[in-house]
């Protein structure tokens, strides 16, 4: 067994020595190329973790390295005696057939999640299943947990459900007309992102985890907060930290998140948010004092830590991510460990059952992926005139027989993309930076330019990541179709990537007058005793239609009705229990005077019961509620005193 750990050379040395077993990823193949000499040999390739990657262009690498030029003749079984052969189709044919299937090669891929390409790709035609494919042996996630490999995540399962209400503030346009969806979600993200919504939800998440997982596992157990951001991620971590300073817990949160995040012109990066010296936070993970690992896309798939218990979702799952993402949890520990727990803000116990239920028992793709789709993909780009037919005999000529490197493509490219020469003068009328010329002198014609360059780069887009899988279960090879991918994947690096406009003034003129988080299911989520059936893609490539345009008043009334209900007086983010405290001038006489946090704390909740027995019928649900939710009533406690101190430093009687 020789695992590849000194780059492609030792990879290329171990193939040419003969080696039984070689452990290597698929990237090292691409730096192989004709170096290693395998004629007339049979490989077996097993494939730990198949997914999407397995689709790409690596596989297509590693296939032409582990392929002679005599497989490849054999492979194409061409009978061309007497024939001229043109050499470029030979060579594109070559290609081609690399991609695909080959009698020398065998692969042997696991995967617990198989999506529809997966299945499609290494999977075995099922007679049963019309046109279906299913996996060659099956070790199901119904079997692993019955025979105790794995813990059943979805024993406990807790949803929440977010209510808010929005108002229009001063600067607010209410007639102005916006993109409806853009603007919604925008306004959605404003109500996530915002600093009271993740204030409450990280209370509830300590006050979660100190009553009912902390004790876990021996005392061991962790947890993890999975958030839909970076910029999210950053906001939990803070209010995390301030909730257990608070309240004088002695444990630790960490954070893992890529790069560096600005939010009103802060900097925040991983390792700047966590302890000095944390280093890899899954090593810095294992210490017993760190209890909670809040996450932003990292950590979601193929992180495996047995202590993890507990998992806080606040960001939208569906399909194979949430499987990959909540079987964090699965790890047995034994004998400690005994169960899991999931507290969800965001989906619901219905969709994630959904998307269990597909990889419960045995997974099957019901029908296979139609390879016209790349020609009708192919049409579309060709109608919008960006390119010509010369265009890609010229690519052909330089970049397949020529063998000009890609990087020396560039002024190629540039003049489809510009229309403009090296001396910067036009010498084309159909290029990129011309699309949707025919619109010239209408109003909007730069929202119109800007959408069909989107559309465009969609598109081509689509062409290069359907062709990578569809090329490996063709049984036919088609040059123009290869042609056409080697255009399509240089011009898609070549294409400017243009920001998405988005109406973030809209954010600007709305504020949350109401808020309420709240549970709404707690139980076990049952899967059914049934396979999974997946369909193929559907995806065409065809995208139409203008956006929808809206009033911000009528986007403001609408997100109202979806995500208002009958609020209480606990839902308006506390003012009114402000103005009372506002005017207890004994409370503003004791922050004066006293410097000694404790007593200022036990006068500040004296002051509150006054407020609350005093105009019992106003706030009776609101004290009701702060005595049975202990979570909920150290949240209202921590904003009443942070919001007082607050003011009283600032020399103001109120804060708005």
């Amino acid at each position: 067994m020789t695992p590849i750990r000194n780059g492609a050379r030792q990879l290329t040395q171990a193939l040419d020595r003969g080696d039984k077993i070689v452990i290597s990823t698929l990237q090292k193949f691409g730096f192989v190329g004709e170096l290693a000499k395998m004629s007339g040999k049979r490989f077996a390739v097993v494939v730990d973790e198949a997914h999407s990657s397995q689709t790409g262009e690596g596989v297509k690498e590693l296939k032409l390295v582990l392929t002679s030029d005599e497989d490849l003749k054999k492979a194409l079984d061409r009978d061309d005696e007497g024939d001229v052969v043109d050499p470029i189709e030979y060579e594109l044919e070559k290609i081609q057939k690399a991609r695909q299937k080959l009698p020398h090669l065998s692969f042997f891929a696991f995967t617990a999640t198989p999506k529809d390409k997966t299945l499609e790709l290494f999977g075995v035609p099922d007679k049963g299943v019309k046109k279906g494919f299913r996996p060659f042996h099956q070790y199901s996630m119904r079997q692993a947990i019955a025979e105790g490999f794995i813990l059943d995540v979805l024993e406990s399962y807790t949803t929440y459900k977010t209510y808010f209400e929005l108002i229009e503030n001063e600067k607010a346009e209410s007639e102005m007309e916006v993109e409806k969806l853009k603007a919604r979600r925008l306004m959605l993200k404003y109500v996530d992102q915002h600093e009271f919504a993740i204030k409450r939800k990280a209370h509830i998440i300590i006050d979660h985890f100190t009553r009912n997982t902390a004790y876990k596992i021996g005392g061991q157990a962790k947890a993890m907060v999975v958030t839909h951001s970076r910029a999210h991620a950053v906001r939990y971590k803070q209010e995390l930290d301030k909730v257990l300073s608070e309240q004088g817990l002695n444990f630790g949160v960490l954070v893992a998140f890529s790069g560096t995040v600005i939010i009103n012109e802060q900097k925040y990066t991983e390792e700047a948010m966590n302890p000095p010296g944390s280093g890899d936070i899954a090593e810095a993970f294992k210490s017993p004092v760190q209890r909670i690992l809040v996450v932003a896309n990292k950590y979601q798939t193929g992180y495996d830590q047995p202590l993890l218990h507990t998992m806080y979702v606040d960001k939208k799952l569906g399909g194979v991510a949430a499987v990959q993402t909540l079987s964090r949890l699965n790890r047995t520990f034994l004998p400690l460990k005994q169960d899991t727990m999931v507290l969800d803000f965001v989906n619901e116990q219905k969709d994630i059952e959904a998307s269990f239920q597909d990889y419960y028992q045995r997974t099957e793709l019901e029908g296979a992926t139609d390879p016209n789709k790349l020609s009708n993909l192919k049409y579309t780009l060709e109608q919008m005139h960006v390119f010509t037919a010369e265009d890609l005999v010229e690519f052909v000529d330089l970049f397949v027989v020529k063998k000009v490197k890609s990087e020396k493509l560039q002024p190629f490219f540039q003049r489809i993309v510009t229309g403009k020469g090296s001396d910067g003068s036009i010498i084309r009328n159909n290029y990129y930076d011309n699309l949707a010329s025919e619109h010239l002198g209408k109003k909007d014609y730069e929202k119109l330019k800007a959408a069909a360059k989107d559309k465009f780069r969609k598109e081509i887009g689509r062409y290069v990541k359907q062709y990578s899988f569809i090329s490996q279960i063709m049984t036919f090879t088609d040059t123009a179709l290869e042609k056409f991918y080697l255009f399509a994947k240089l011009l898609l690096r070549q294409l400017p990537y243009e920001t998405q406009t988005l109406p973030m003034e809209v954010m600007e003129m709305i504020d949350m007058d109401k808020y309420r988080v709240q549970e709404e299911q707690n139980g076990c989520i049952t899967l059914k005793h049934e396979d999974g059936i997946l369909e193929p893609s559907s995806d065409d490539g065809h995208r139409d239609g203008e956006p929808d345009m809206e009033k911000l008043k009528l986007i403001v009334k609408k997100l109202n009705e979806d995500f208002g209900i009958p609020f209480e007086e606990a839902d308006r983010v506390m003012s009114a229990i402000k103005a009372k405290l506002e005017e207890d001038d004994g409370l503003r006489a004791a922050f004066k005077t006293n410097s000694i946090e404790f007593l200022r704390k036990q006068k500040l909740q004296d002051s509150i019961k006054e407020a609350f027995l005093s105009n019992a019928d106003e706030f009776l649900s609101f004290m009701s509620k702060t005595e049975t939710d202990s979570g909920f009533g150290k949240f209202f406690f921590s904003e009443m005193f942070n919001w007082y101190e607050g003011s009283m430093k600032a020399g103001k009687s109120s804060i708005e």
